[in-house]
């Protein structure tokens, strides 16, 4: 079937593939065979990858180098996500400390976020709806802000929590605990009683968490 697909082919074609089970008939073919090397494949999965992005820059056997289009500041932001991403997955709590700005996260926040949202890496988009592929983990989202908006006439306002539930969502994460800090702006008394009520609330996640030895 690799060589059908390859003799199917214009002279210099790019044939693009996705993942090992496509790439590595039709390499098989090409570098031992030798079936066709005019034509480039490229493995879309590995595009996410500095060093796979530039090695398209180079002749592999009779195929032309790509033109790529990223700079070497593009690619580095990959190699960035990466470390990110690798973090994440790494991780058996997620804790983000979020202060809310204009009604939403900050804009490092959603840097962040854009990052670690990746298609085909932290999740799979499909017809049934995207599949999230960072599950197990438990997520502290600490929401900082000036008013109030866990209740009350500003909570429609709140687009802070709820966008990060639905985003990290998004990618699989699915057991929130969220801890308010509110009413910054309200005053001495009001700020610190809101800090207060925090830390309760901390320490008694902490007290859960160590009477069932986790």
């Amino acid at each position: 079937m690799a060589k059908d697909y390859l003799e199917s082919c214009a002279p210099n074609a790019i044939l693009f593939t996705f993942g090992d089970n496509d790439t590595y008939p039709l390499w098989y073919a090409q570098e031992v065979e030798g079936i066709r090397t005019d034509i480039r494949v490229i493995n879309t999965s590995l595009l996410g990858i500095d060093w796979y992005i530039n090695q398209l820059r180079y002749k592999v056997n009779n195929s032309d180098s790509i033109d790529v289009i990223w700079t070497p500041a593009q690619i580095e932001a990959v190699g960035l996500a990466e470390t990110l991403v690798a973090e994440l997955k790494a991780a058996d709590i997620v804790v983000i400390a979020a202060s809310m700005i204009n009604f939403g996260p900050s804009s490092t926040l959603k840097a962040w976020i854009d990052h670690i949202v990746w298609p085909g890496v932290t999740m799979v988009p499909s017809h049934e709806g995207p599949r999230g592929l960072i599950t197990g983990k438990k997520v502290f989202i600490v929401a900082a802000s000036g008013g109030i908006y866990s209740s009350g006439p500003m909570a429609a306002n709140d687009m802070l929590v709820p966008y990060l539930k639905q985003i990290l969502g998004f990618i699989g994460l699915s057991d929130f605990e969220t801890i308010r800090v509110e009413a910054q702006s309200f005053g001495p008394e009001d700020a610190l009683r809101s800090v207060d009520a925090a830390l309760t609330q901390v320490a008694t996640l902490k007290l859960s968490a160590n009477s069932t030895g986790r």
